[in-house]
């Protein structure tokens, strides 16, 4: 059922693109994974290995290109499977991309609200800082910081508490593919 609602979400996220580039709105259509670098590499103290598996999948609409960059919305899935269960994450982001700054590098920043099932089910604020490096016309690599508001994570000590809840950071490592290229001056 799972695998399922997974196949379901992909499918309307790649239908939503096709009817979004014509509507003149943006200029790129992404398809994005990351994976949480400190987990595949090395675990953390809530007793999860290194090699553990926390995958983010995400679809970043970009709009038409300004002056300094552009802006972007993202919806994004993210899953991992931690010693105490699933973890699923499901969030909308918006954000702006610097990308006239330094030859093919992009820098970008992005404010997000979704659900985070993991123990219980709750409402969850995050952010993202991300530098990438275009190595071809359509293949990007990135690094992602990520702030994530994690309550689940109150019961343990070791937890940074900031404004009454927990949040957690993570490095990331991703890469960006451009399936669509929306720009109507390309028409």
């Amino acid at each position: 059922m799972k695998a399922k609602i997974l196949k379901i979400a992909v499918a309307t996220i790649l239908l939503l693109n096709l009817i979004s580039c014509g509507l003149y709105a943006q200029s790129r259509v992404t398809l994005n994974l990351t994976q949480d670098a400190k987990l595949l590499m090395f675990g953390d103290d809530k007793g999860n290995n290194p090699g553990t598996i926390d995958l983010a999948f995400s679809s970043e609409w970009q709009s038409l290109q300004g002056k300094h960059g552009y802006f972007f919305i993202r919806p994004e899935v993210e899953y991992a499977d931690l010693r105490g269960g699933i973890y699923r994450r499901y969030s909308g982001n918006i954000g702006y991309t610097f990308n006239q700054w330094v030859d093919k590098i992009e820098f970008s920043a992005s404010a997000g609200f979704g659900t985070l099932d993991y123990d219980v089910g709750y409402s969850s604020f995050g952010g993202n800082l991300q530098t990438g490096i275009s190595l071809t016309k359509d293949l990007i690599f990135y690094l992602d910081l990520e702030i994530t508001e994690r309550r689940d994570l109150l019961k343990y000590n070791s937890t940074n508490k900031v404004l009454g809840t927990a949040w957690r950071l993570s490095g990331k490592l991703g890469v960006k593919v451009i399936v669509f290229r929306c720009d109507p001056s390309s028409r």
